[in-house]
C-alpha cells in the first residue's frame, strides 16, 4: 500500500488554497471501536496468535522477511510443505518460526479478544476454514482515521439538520441532486463543503489495535443473536478497557466562496458574510448523532436482548449524557455505523435497519463507530 506523510495531511478538493479564514484544533476519542478499512484482509499465512509478555497477541508479520531469515534446514522443510500443498503443516511451521523469529519479520501486533483466540484455536488446523482478518487503514505505522471520514460524518449531520426544515429535498431519491437542493448549490465547484478541510487523525498501534469477531443482533429478540463470519481489526475505544485513546487534528475553513453570491443554507459558513460559525457546526453534529443514538438505544431497551447488550448501551448513554457539559460532540464513524448514521433520513427508502452489527470483545458486545470530538477555538 502506498505510503503518505501524515503531517499536515488534509482532506480537501481545493488545489490552490487561498487565504485561510479560520483554524480549529480538535480532539477525537473513540468510545466503542472504529473500523475504517483499507480494502485488504490478513490471511492466516500473515499472522499467528502467541503469548508475549504473559498475554496473548496477534503477531502480524512479513512472510517474505520470515522466509529470508530461515536456515537451510528450515527452508528445506518450508519447501517440502509448499511442494505438497500441505496447508495444515505449513501453517503450523510458519506459526512456530514466527514466534521464535518475530523481531526479524515483525509488521505490528494487536490485542485479540478471548473470542478470537478461541476461534483461532478451533480453525488453525482446519484447511477449509480460512480465518482472515479485515484490516484497518494505517499510515507510517499508525492507525489512521482519515479526515475524509470525519468530514463525511459532519456533512451527513448538516444535511439531515437542514433537511428537517427544508421541503426542497423530495426529488427522486437521487442523493447528489438532493444534496444540491438542501445545500443550495448547482455545481461541485460551489459546494460549500469545499470550504472545509479536515486533517487525518492518527494513533499509535501499540495498545490501541484490537482484533475480534462481529455479531449480528436483531431488534426482534425472537431471532437469535448470531456470530457472522467476519473478524476485524479495530481502533479500540474507552468503554472496552476504560483507558482513553485521544488524538488531535485541525479543521480549516477556507474563504474561497466568501465573495460569491451563493444562495446557501449553510449558515455556519456564510452567516452574515463572516464565513464561519463553528458553534452552529457543533450544534448540527450533536443534534443529528444524539438523535441517531437515542433511537437505537430506545429500540435496544425495548427489545428482550441479553443484559450484556443492554449494559453496553447503558454505558454509552451514561457517558454521552456528560459530553455536553464537557463541550464534547458525539460522532459515528466507519464501517458498521448503519444507514441511520450515514444517510439523509427524509429521503432514504429504507427508514431503518432491523439489525445491528456489534463487535464481540471479552464477553461484551459493542456497537461500532461511536466517538467524541472536542473542538477548540
Amino acid at each position: 500500500m502506498k505510503k503518505y506523510k501524515l503531517k499536515k495531511q488534509y482532506n480537501t478538493d481545493i488545489n490552490k488554497i487561498p487565504d485561510v479564514t479560520k483554524k480549529y484544533k480538535f480532539e477525537l476519542m473513540p468510545l466503542t471501536a472504529i473500523h475504517i478499512g483499507n480494502g485488504e484482509s490478513i490471511s492466516p499465512f500473515q499472522y499467528t496468535v502467541a503469548r508475549k509478555n504473559g498475554q496473548r497477541e496477534v503477531l502480524i508479520f512479513y512472510p517474505e522477511k520470515l522466509i529470508h531469515s530461515l536456515s537451510k534446514e528450515d527452508l528445506s522443510e518450508y519447501y517440502k510443505y509448499t511442494d505438497k500443498n500441505d496447508i495444515k503443516e505449513l501453517r503450523a511451521f510458519l506459526s512456530k518460526k514466527v514466534t521464535a523469529k518475530f523481531e526479524s519479520c515483525k509488521k505490528y501486533t494487536a490485542k485479540p479478544s478471548n473470542e478470537f483466540v478461541e476461534k483461532y484455536k478451533q480453525t488453525k488446523t482446519d484447511i477449509n476454514n480460512i480465518l482472515e482478518i479485515a484490516e484497518i487503514y494505517k499510515n507510517n505505522n499508525r492507525l489512521v482515521v482519515p479526515g475524509s471520514s470525519i468530514k463525511g460524518a459532519i456533512r451527513t449531520a448538516v444535511l439531515n439538520n437542514i433537511a428537517d426544515s427544508c421541503q426542497e429535498h423530495n426529488i427522486n431519491n437521487n442523493r447528489e441532486e438532493v444534496e444540491k437542493k438542501i445545500l443550495g448549490y448547482h455545481s461541485a465547484k460551489d459546494d460549500p463543503f469545499r470550504l472545509i478541510s479536515i486533517e487525518d487523525v492518527s494513533y499509535p498501534i501499540e495498545n490501541n489495535l484490537i482484533v475480534s469477531p462481529l455479531k449480528l443482533v436483531h431488534y426482534d429478540a425472537s431471532i437469535n443473536t448470531r456470530r457472522i463470519n467476519i473478524y476485524a481489526e479495530a481502533l479500540k475505544g474507552l468503554l472496552i478497557d476504560s483507558i482513553p485513546t485521544i488524538s488531535s487534528g485541525e479543521i480549516i475553513i477556507h474563504n474561497e466562496l466568501a465573495n460569491k453570491k451563493v444562495e446557501n443554507k449553510m449558515d455556519f459558513i456564510l452567516k452574515n458574510e463572516k464565513y464561519y460559525n463553528i458553534e452552529k457546526l457543533a450544534e448540527y453534529i450533536n443534534n443529528f448523532f444524539y438523535k441517531v443514538f437515542e433511537k437505537e438505544y430506545k429500540k435496544i431497551r425495548q427489545s428482550y436482548h441479553d443484559d450484556n447488550i443492554k449494559k453496553t448501551y447503558d454505558q454509552i448513554a451514561e457517558y454521552i449524557k456528560e459530553t455536553k457539559d464537557k463541550g464534547e460532540i458525539l460522532l459515528r464513524l466507519g464501517r458498521w455505523s448503519h444507514i441511520e448514521a450515514m444517510t439523509i433520513e427524509k429521503v432514504r427508502r429504507k427508514k431503518h435497519s432491523k439489525t445491528r452489527t456489534l463487535m464481540e470483545y471479552n464477553g461484551q458486545l459493542y456497537p461500532m463507530g461511536w466517538c467524541t470530538m472536542k473542538i477548540y477555538k
